[in-house]
Formats: C-alpha cells, sequence, structure tokens
C-alpha cells in the first residue's frame, strides 16, 4: 500500500479509487449482460417447456381445441401405443395447441375476418337483388 503524506496526495488516492470503482461497475454490468445473453436459450427452452405442459386460457375455444387434439393423438396418430404414451402426449400436445391459440387468437381472428370479407367481396351484387327487368325472353 502507498504512503500518504499530504492532503493532496489523499485527494488523489480518493480519486483513483473513484475511478476504479466506477470501472468495475461498468465491467459488472457488462459481465451480467453476457450471463443472461448466454441464458437467453435456456429461458427460451424453459419457456416452451411452460407453454407445453400449462394452459393459459380454458373456455369454449380452448376446450374445443383441447378435444380436437386429444381425439387425433389417442384415436388416430398413437391408437396402437401404450396408454401412458397416449395420455403424455395428448397431455403436452393439447396444452402446447391451447397456448399457441390462446397467443395468436387476435391474428387468427383477424385471418377470419378477412377470409368471410373477400368471400363478400367476390360476391357480385347485380345478381343479389333479383331484378330480371332488362332480361328478354324468346317466347
Amino acid at each position: 500500500m502507498k504512503r500518504i503524506d499530504t492532503y493532496k496526495q489523499l485527494q488523489e488516492e480518493i480519486q483513483l479509487s473513484r475511478h476504479k470503482v466506477a470501472q468495475l461497475e461498468i465491467q459488472i454490468k457488462e459481465d451480467f449482460e453476457e450471463l443472461k445473453e448466454s441464458l437467453r436459450p435456456m429461458n427460451l427452452a424453459g419457456e416452451t417447456v411452460k407453454n407445453m405442459v400449462h394452459s393459459e386460457r380454458d373456455g369454449v375455444i380452448g376446450e374445443s381445441i383441447g378435444f380436437t387434439v386429444d381425439t387425433l393423438i389417442k384415436k388416430l396418430l398413437l391408437r396402437n401405443s401404450n396408454w401412458l404414451i397416449k395420455t403424455a402426449a395428448s397431455f403436452v400436445l393439447r396444452n402446447y395447441a391451447k397456448n399457441i391459440v390462446a397467443k395468436n387468437s387476435e391474428n387468427i381472428f383477424n385471418w377470419i375476418i378477412n377470409k368471410f370479407r373477400k368471400t363478400e367481396n367476390n360476391y357480385s351484387p347485380e345478381y343479389s337483388h333479383g331484378t330480371h327487368g332488362d332480361v328478354e325472353w324468346d317466347t
């Protein structure tokens, strides 16, 4: 340790210490951000697993999707499998499908609305009123 004899040396040492502390704080923040970035794939994997086993929305649409996926998995895809495999696969895929629909419900709703609007726009108004006044009949 350096011997301090004057007040000026003390002030310089304090400034040097404060500068070192500031540099260390910056280094700690950079290391922490780097650590967070390196753990991001683990967080994403954890979120995916959570979405597979936890259902966000239970309602008519969620239950309909759950029933459909459950039926497809148990009765069609895994009909010759063990009951434990059927149950586990059905549980995971049912919750995953419910969460996908819950998270994208706005996009799905807009897609359905746009499909109906396209069919309405393709409907020709000249045939919708039933007017046949300008038709010449050959009799």
